[in-house]
């Protein structure tokens, strides 16, 4: 009984240090752009929510590739930015597109894509090995990226995993809800207080959030989330600091009726 009673109350007190140490800040650094930051005991992440109104979407070209973050994000006038797919010493994985050029169409390696359109759209396909892109609608399209694996398929936890997945790591991923509204997902890791999250975690998450498809990107020492109004780069990067990686993803706010581009 006194065994027990021991258990008991120290189930108890880890559960308020976990529950006293658990905290989320929510800003909104643009109009139609929520970011909230969640720490607790063992982790560190951020979401940004995105109204498919409020921003315009850019990604890499080929000729911007292999830079940092933050880097991109100055370069193309992004006030919101993360890291985008998976990629070799040499190339990018799966299909990728920026500034409404396709670059990089096959998707050997990382089968699902995140498109984006110029009439506001943006949809996940999922894009058969060595199909050259041909899934994914080229006419309107202004950005793609990919990754692997699926994390949410129709407002369901997606049935299959990859290994890799079942490992906490820090993470970069992308979920639509039904709206298009538009949720990233950065997730600190391999550090005290920042484990990481694996697949099914970031599922529920995303789950919790309302998105009706969702997708992991490149993790690891690549995730970075820069955001402009809020001192730029967000996360604390595994590396140390921000990482080269081949591609992007950027936001940056419409331009007003009759302003021109700075």
């Amino acid at each position: 009984m006194r065994t027990n009673r021991l258990r008991a109350l120290l189930a108890s007190c880890l559960l308020a240090a976990t529950l006293a140490r658990a905290e989320e800040r929510v800003t909104r650094p643009y109009h139609g752009v929520t970011h909230i930051h969640r720490t607790d005991a063992e982790q560190d992440y951020h979401l940004v929510i995105l109204s498919p109104r409020a921003m315009e979407v850019v990604s890499t070209d080929q000729d911007q590739a292999w830079s940092v973050v933050s880097d991109f994000a100055k370069k193309v006038g992004a006030q919101i930015a993360i890291n985008a797919n998976f990629f070799s010493k040499t190339e990018s994985c799966g299909v990728t597109a920026g500034e409404g050029h396709l670059w990089t169409p096959v998707s050997e390696g990382c089968p699902m894509t995140m498109a984006f359109f110029s009439d506001g759209r943006a949809a996940i396909y999922n894009v058969p090995a060595r199909s050259n892109g041909a899934a994914v609608p080229v006419t309107g399209l202004v950005a793609a990226v990919s990754g692997r694996p699926g994390l949410v398929e129709k407002s369901r936890p997606s049935p299959t995993l990859e290994r890799f997945a079942s490992i906490r790591h820090p993470r970069t991923a992308l979920g639509l809800r039904k709206d298009g509204t538009l949720i990233l997902l950065v997730a600190d890791g391999r550090r005290e207080h920042a484990l990481g999250f694996t697949g099914p975690e970031m599922s529920e998450i995303f789950l919790r959030e309302k998105a009706v498809d969702a997708i992991n990107l490149d993790g690891g020492g690549s995730t970075t989330l820069y955001i402009e109004a809020e001192g730029g780069i967000q996360n604390r990067p595994s590396d140390g600091h921000e990482r080269v990686v081949v591609n992007q993803l950027g936001f940056r706010l419409k331009p007003q009726k009759g302003a021109k581009r700075p």
